[in-house]
């Protein structure tokens, strides 16, 4: 058999094998599909940066205790610059006759520096539920730059709002007398805390108390979570037993005229005639990631101390979001979130 028998056999096996291939044509060549084809497609990772404003106003609502690097202001939807400043109160207060004792605070009565906004007991008292009369004292936020009456719409006057504080307190008496416990409280519901005792707190969602016997600071917080606390204010509350959004550290099964001391720490915007004003940032999706921390957790209220603080808890918390978690992120699609904090 010639070679060119041959080569039209080998034509004939083919066309049999693959129908398509003629006795003239030639067998295609095979092209490998590119390795990238087969690869599975990745979730992509939006990349998110809380502006300085958004991560300094969740760092004073996780402890507003340490000085900021910059005076806080709320990152909300209009960046009106306003005069902003830190407040502090410090003093003592003691348990009573029967060892419950409290201090109570109101923010909104403390924007004025003439304004009843503090009460708590001394030696003298005998209750053992929040209550005012014999044994309580009322005092002032003497600290703050403006009166009542300096407060208001008219031409001259100013109008505030709290941007986050709290206030924490600690034994300082002996330690053969050192006994019981305590707890700090923020009214969560709009309620008055006149006539709760010791029990009513302790029973709430989230509590915790602390025995005095640690000797570490007890605390409350307060921070804004409704929509009028946003706003700017133009009147002063100056009533603290009865006040709404009232904060309050209370002690319990200590020894009679126990002593203890306090600190209150306050951040505020004010606008209208004021002396300076600092420019204030908008950062929509900062501050809608601090308020999903904030209503996810039991900030407000006293809790057992950790190792990293509310702000790593805080971290931790918000890096694990999803776009689904907070509106505005990202339109459409499902990605991932990486916060940079």
């Amino acid at each position: 058999m010639n070679n060119n028998q041959q080569a039209k056999k080998n034509a004939r096996k083919a066309s049999r094998k693959n129908p398509t291939i003629g006795r003239n044509t030639r067998r295609p060549k095979v092209v490998p599909i590119p390795e990238e084809y087969y690869r599975i497609p990745q979730r992509r990772t939006e990349v998110f940066h809380m502006s300085e404003c958004a991560r300094d106003y969740l760092k004073g609502i996780c402890d507003p205790f340490p000085v900021p690097r910059v005076p806080l202001c709320i990152p909300d939807l209009v960046d009106r610059p306003s005069f902003k400043i830190r407040t502090v109160c410090r003093g003592t207060f003691a348990s009573g006759s029967f060892g419950f004792g409290y201090i109570l605070v109101d923010p909104y009565g403390m924007a004025a520096n003439d304004v009843d906004c503090i009460q708590f007991t001394v030696g003298t008292f005998e209750a053992e539920a929040i209550t005012g009369g014999t044994g309580t004292i009322k005092a002032q936020n003497t600290r703050g730059p403006y009166a009542e009456a300096s407060i208001g719409t008219s031409k001259g006057q100013v109008q505030y709002r709290p941007v986050a504080g709290g206030m924490r307190v600690r034994y300082i008496g002996t330690e053969l007398k050192r006994a019981g416990r305590s707890l700090g409280y923020t009214a969560l519901d709009g309620t008055a805390l006149n006539t709760y005792t010791f029990g009513d707190l302790l029973g709430a969602p989230s509590v915790y108390a602390i025995p005095t016997s640690s000797n570490i600071w007890t605390k409350a917080v307060w921070f804004p979570t409704k929509t009028a606390d946003y706003e700017y204010k133009s009147s002063i509350s100056d009533t603290p037993l009865t006040a709404s959004d009232a904060f309050v550290i209370a002690v319990a099964g200590t020894e009679p005229e126990s002593p203890f001391e306090y600190e209150i720490i306050f951040n505020w915007e004010y606008v209208g005639t004021v002396p300076n004003t600092t420019p204030s940032q908008s950062d929509v999706q900062g501050m809608s990631a601090a308020r999903s921390f904030i209503e996810s957790s039991s900030l407000r209220n006293a809790r057992p101390p950790s190792k990293g603080g509310l702000w790593d808890e805080a971290r931790t918390y918000l890096k694990s979001l999803t776009p689904e978690d907070i509106s505005g992120w990202v339109s459409g699609g499902k990605a991932a979130v990486k916060l940079l904090l």
